[in-house]
């Protein structure tokens, strides 16, 4: 059974709630979740996971959040080449780099060696509507199955 990270940075609290709406939707997927938050990882950690999604709020003018710019840094020289990742965030349109906190763990991710879901889920706010928590259900289930594909693709070649 593969492992599942979903890890989160919040302070208002929607991060998390993306969090546990994609946990809800994985929880019949035959994974083993985990749900965290970003702050308390350990890079030994995360490699342990076959599968992670990430996401956070994002601070000012497009930044991570003060609490996980030192780990973004020192993921992206860590090697995830056996984590598949997905990305997601929360934040306010009014800004000109909407959830660019998501991208910018997405980009740690990849120069780790991570293979990474090309979608980044991107939340107006929070998830309070029927259309927000659609689009974050869709996320979870698109995740799920491009891992699959990916998989059966190495299978064949």
């Amino acid at each position: 059974m593969k492992k599942m990270l979903i890890a989160f940075a919040t302070m208002s609290g929607n991060t998390e709630d993306i969090a546990r709406l994609i946990e809800n939707e994985l929880k019949d997927e035959n994974l083993v979740i985990h749900l965290k938050t970003l702050e308390e990882l350990q890079i030994s950690e995360i490699q342990s996971y076959d599968l992670v999604a990430a996401g956070t709020y994002t601070w000012g003018d497009g930044d991570l959040p003060y609490e996980i710019e030192d780990l973004a840094e020192e993921w992206a020289e860590a090697d995830f080449s056996m984590v598949k990742s997905a990305f997601f965030g929360s934040g306010d349109r009014s800004y000109p780099k909407f959830c660019e906190a998501a991208a910018i763990l997405s980009r740690a991710f990849k120069r780790a060696g991570a293979d990474v879901f090309p979608d980044i889920l991107k939340v107006e706010l929070s998830p309070d509507d029927d259309t927000q928590q659609a689009m974050c259900r869709t996320f979870a289930k698109s995740f799920i199955k491009w891992t699959r594909a990916e998989e059966d693709a190495h299978r064949v070649s």
